[in-house]
């Protein structure tokens, strides 16, 4: 860490684990460059400019109102916004309003703060059926480039490798903070080991979508009566090992189909090979009972569902931690297992925290961002709440933790999204992960495939029409064929006459254009 907090003793002991942890979770330096700070939008009268320029709890009050994503008990909440607020007002006279929205919701209620004009400073901007670079260009988040480069967020700058940023700039401005987590592609399913110790399945043979197929069937004809395989509320993630170039997984408007294999082609992955043997077999897992019907009206997640005794969840999401992290979010013994080669692409780094253009002070937004990155104390706060309620520690050095007695996830009235939050690698360690979990993601960050696009982040201001418009033929069509839902036969070419009839291949020759101009520069 560059900068010292007044802690306790034992937080002295966390911040000194977490010097080590930020090396091995990819916290290497980058470097900067001059740039003028953000013009703050609050007036001050001299005196009071010069004083917080050396003593930032001396600025005029400020409200910094954070928007993060996954389920919070109203009163545990406001609890952590009010432990929050202490260390940010005495450094920055900030106080922290923090509101948590549920999976089911995040991307509706979201998406409204940010085009309602009511007041909001910080937000993952992750997971909204939009890219980052569509925010950009509808004008929903604010440049930080001077904010970080030379301005309040200059530290947190310094610990994201350079070549990180790249994936979240835009027009050549950076738009957002990327999380601090892993970020290889891993494609594959969460399996509760229940059933495989039961029926002698051995998950560590399954290699396949096909090997994963015959656990399915042997699950369901000794339990008939359930449904082996969950959906994450109306969604299932696509087993295509692709880059979508910037775009949302759930919303790809041109990818390149398998990162993998060194193409640079643009294709449009709906009309792909590999999409239509996907939702070919979604829909005759349905038919044959392994997903179950209705799925598209679905709002329970796919941990909730394993824990009422579904066997598996596919995830596209970053291993080591994986299968503790779900073993904890279920209840249940949690085995990985993955279907692709591991590769790392712009869409898995660039998850990010932005600033929303409905902030009336993006650098006082900044400074609590910076704070969130480099502050051990605060991160934690925002990660696992308040200790004694929603976490303890189980260990003397106080750095493994896990819920106090009576407490489990379906009471903690608190959900620890680690990855989510900037960095992760700040956290506590959670029970029954491994102690080096961060070194670990050292490791796992540099292996695997790169994808020939890695840093690559498509402008779709020119095609923003057929951006619109084809979003809206995929939200029609995508779920349901994804689920099995909807029946491919017929209606996947519809969905994809849809989208040529409203600019898909449009998209695709932008997309191309700008991905080779940009190989050629790099």
């Amino acid at each position: 860490m560059k900068k010292a907090t007044k802690q306790t003793a034992s937080l002295l002991m966390a911040g000194a684990m977490t010097a080590a942890l930020l090396a091995g979770c990819g916290g290497a330096p980058a470097s900067t460059a001059p740039s003028s700070a953000a013009t703050s939008e609050q007036t001050a009268t001299p005196a009071a400019s010069q004083d917080a320029a050396t003593d930032l709890s001396k600025q005029e009050p400020y409200t910094v109102k954070i928007l993060m994503l996954d389920d919070g008990n109203t009163d545990i909440v406001n609890e952590v916004a009010a432990a929050a607020s202490e260390i940010t007002l005495a450094k920055f006279n900030t106080t922290i309003e923090l509101e948590r929205v549920g999976w089911g919701s995040w991307a509706q209620q979201a998406m409204l703060q940010l085009t309602s004009g009511e007041k909001l400073d910080l937000l993952p901007a992750f997971s909204l059926n939009t890219s980052l670079a569509n925010l950009v260009s509808n004008g929903y988040i604010v440049p930080m480039t001077d904010l970080l480069k030379d301005g309040p967020g200059a530290e947190m700058y310094a610990m994201v490798p350079e070549e990180d940023w790249l994936c979240d700039t835009v027009n050549g401005e950076i738009y957002g903070v990327p999380f601090n987590k892993g970020k290889q592609n891993v494609y594959g399913a969460s399996c509760d080991t229940t059933y495989a110790d039961e029926l002698n399945i051995d998950l560590s043979a399954i290699k396949t979508l096909d090997d994963f197929e015959q656990a399915l069937a042997k699950i369901k004809e000794a339990h008939p009566d359930i449904y082996p395989m969950a959906t994450d509320g109306q969604k299932m993630r696509v087993m295509v090992p692709s880059d979508t170039l910037g775009d949302p997984r759930e919303v790809v408007m041109g990818c390149l189909v398998d990162a993998t294999s060194g193409s640079t082609t643009v294709e449009n992955l709906y009309a792909s090979d590999a999409y239509r043997d996907f939702v070919e077999r979604m829909y005759d897992w349905q038919q044959k009972g392994y997903i179950m019907p209705d799925t598209i009206s679905n709002t329970v997640s796919g941990s909730d569902l394993i824990r009422a005794g579904a066997f598996a969840n596919f995830y596209t999401g970053p291993a080591p931690d994986t299968a503790p992290r779900l073993s904890r979010e279920t209840g249940k013994p949690i085995q990985d297992v993955e279907f692709f080669e591991h590769y790392k692409t712009t869409g898995e780094t660039s998850p990010c925290w932005s600033i929303a253009a409905n902030s009336e002070n993006p650098e006082r937004a900044m400074q609590v961002l910076n704070e969130m990155y480099t502050n051990p104390e605060l991160a934690n706060i925002f990660i696992y709440g308040i200790e004694g309620k929603t976490y303890e520690f189980i260990d003397d050095s106080r750095t493994v933790i896990d819920y106090p007695a009576g407490v489990d996830a379906s009471n903690a009235g608190y959900a620890f999204d680690h990855w989510a939050w900037p960095n992760m690698c700040l956290s506590y360690v959670w029970n029954g992960y491994p102690t080096d979990v961060y070194k670990q993601y050292e490791t796992f960050n540099a292996g695997g495939v790169l994808s020939p696009a890695y840093g690559f982040t498509f402008d779709n201001s020119s095609v923003i029409n057929e951006y619109t418009a084809c979003t809206n033929v995929v939200m029609k069509y995508a779920e349901a064929l994804n689920t099995g839902s909807l029946n491919p036969e017929g209606n996947l070419d519809k969905f994809n006459q849809e989208l040529k009839e409203n600019g898909i291949d449009t998209i695709i020759a932008a997309k191309q254009a700008q991905l080779d101009a940009w190989l050629a520069a790099k």
